[in-house]
């Protein structure tokens, strides 16, 4: 990807180009920790995207074999129990970060994910994997728990039963089960997840920027909701989407037969 725009901090480089941001952990050092400034680098990262109205989807991904390598174990059994609160809320900052961004974001599982990896690759939309990856949240077997997300996250893209079985035991699960299972929704050779993440953005992107927007709103907040309340909230998306110029653009040119150009209002 030929970035128009780039940024680096914290073992966290930004780029975009053509409404497609890739978020990458880590660089040349190896996969990145979620320490704290990690954490504050994702943060101002998805502040400075979800302020930036030609934001079409974004991609998050990591370095090497690994997607992140997780909490900085060292200094959670270096910390006081407050210090290790404070640390887990920025990390909790982070992962909500990047769940509230108002556009579709996709985890590109370059190589595994587990612990706070995971939990991070939770807070998207979507998740590519590499065929080779392992998935897992291992925290029981330190003596802790997930406590960025993950452990309210993950029942609701696996079902409960399978969630709690991933977080009692600990033990991770390769990719291709993690594809039965729906944690992932695709699973590709690692050379092309990178580029399969691409292409679904390239995909996305093509769509009506509002109707995209007002589908990622609706996926991330109305899934507890009541049948009826969700429909209501999704009507009144609905309305202000008939008073669009790219309604009526995407009305012509499906008329037209022709592809439509949307702008995005």
């Amino acid at each position: 990807m030929e970035a128009s725009e780039a940024t680096s901090r914290a073992g966290l480089e930004l780029t975009t180009e053509a409404g497609v941001a890739l978020l990458r952990l880590g660089g040349e050092a190896g996969p990145a920790v979620l320490d704290e400034p990690t954490a504050a680098a994702i943060v101002e990262a998805c502040h400075r995207l979800g302020a930036d109205p030609e934001l079409r989807c974004a991609i998050l991904t990591g370095s090497g074999s690994t997607f992140a390598a997780g909490a900085d174990l060292e200094q959670i059994a270096a910390s006081t129990v407050e210090q290790n609160l404070h640390y887990n809320r920025r990390l909790r900052d982070a992962m909500d970060a990047v769940a509230a961004l108002p556009v579709p974001t996709i985890a590109a599982l370059n190589g595994h994910a587990v612990g706070g990896g995971l939990e991070l690759a939770l807070t998207c939309t979507l998740r590519v994997a590499s065929i080779e990856a392992k998935l897992g949240m291992p925290e029981v077997r330190l003596g802790i728990i997930p406590a960025t997300g993950g452990v309210a996250r993950l029942p609701r893209l696996v079902g409960r039963g399978t969630a709690a079985r991933l977080l009692l035991t600990g033990d991770p699960v390769a990719s291709t089960e993690a594809l039965r299972i729906g944690l992932v929704d695709l699973a590709v050779p690692a050379a092309d997840v990178l580029g399969e993440a691409n292409r679904l953005a390239q995909r996305i992107a093509t769509g009506a920027p509002l109707s995209v927007r007002a589908l990622t709103a609706a996926l991330r907040d109305d899934e507890l909701l009541e049948i009826d309340e969700a429909n209501a909230r999704t009507e009144s998306r609905l309305a202000e989407l008939l008073g669009s110029a790219d309604r009526v653009e995407g009305a012509r040119a499906f008329l037209e037969r022709r592809d439509p150009e949307f702008e995005g209002r």
